[in-house]
């Protein structure tokens, strides 16, 4: 049942997903009886590790749903270790001009394109059972996306967009926000302008762009725009204190 994140983009569909920075097969199990198309696995903020991983890929793999996980570019081992345990993409932070991005994509690929260590007895190639790594069907499926979270990243956006093998584009809302001097803005007419260009570049220039929306209905705003592939809600911490925050507060008034 495993979902490439790959095939999501080449669905021609708009699909949806989000962040998630706890350990638990689960919830990711829920999100997909829910809806989600896919979950990024954050290892750059709060306490997610390299260990954490396995159990929820192989529950993300066993219910379709695809994976992303989120590491920096120049940390070579910790994306062989995500793509080994069988994640189909990256989404690489702080991504403030080609450079980065080039150096993404040959962490990630396998020679020629890239530097990426084979190893056949990892789960990605399911422990060697069938044979060698295929190289080229490695190479092939794995989706890179490039966070843009700096002035300077906006005004390199076309360069990163170029980068051969990388395939999607999003602006970090929260960091970017905060550059332009609206901390906690996400939705500031400064940051929007930075996500609709984001957009239109990469519709012209072939590449995918993603959202980050706080409130469901923000993604109507987005409908039209061919850019746009896919997006991002609420993490899970957000959902649930919402749900219990309505559950309580209904409680509370059933007692007045």
């Amino acid at each position: 049942m495993r979902t490439t994140f790959r095939s999501l983009l080449e669905s021609g569909k708009k699909f949806k997903g989000c962040y998630i920075t706890i350990p638990s097969p689960q919830i990711i199990e829920v999100m997909r009886c829910a809806g989600l198309d896919f979950v990024m696995l954050d290892l750059l903020h709060d306490g997610l590790t390299i260990a954490d991983l396995r159990p929820m890929i192989m529950a993300a793999d066993a219910c379709g749903m695809a994976v992303m996980a989120r590491v920096e570019a120049d940390d070579a081992e910790k994306i062989c270790k995500v793509l080994d345990l069988g994640v189909s993409a990256l989404r690489i932070p702080n991504v403030h001009n080609a450079d980065i991005a080039a150096l993404a994509v040959k962490n990630a690929l396998y020679a020629p394109t890239g530097t990426r260590s084979v190893c056949p007895n990892v789960r990605a190639n399911h422990y060697a059972c069938f044979g060698p790594v295929d190289i080229e069907k490695a190479n092939s499926e794995l989706v890179i996306s490039a966070i843009i979270e700096s002035q300077e990243g906006i005004e390199n956006l076309e360069e990163i967009i170029k980068v051969p093998g990388i395939d999607a584009i999003s602006i970090g809302r929260s960091d970017f926000a905060n550059v332009k001097g609206v901390p906690g803005q996400q939705e500031h007419p400064l940051v929007e302008e930075a996500v609709r260009q984001t957009a239109a570049a990469c519709h012209r220039l072939g590449k995918s762009c993603s959202v980050t929306v706080s409130k469901p209905d923000q993604a109507g705003k987005y409908k039209d725009m061919p850019g746009i592939s896919f997006f991002t809600v609420h993490q899970p911490v957000n959902i649930l204190y919402d749900g219990y925050k309505a559950v309580c507060d209904r409680i509370d008034k059933a007692m007045e």
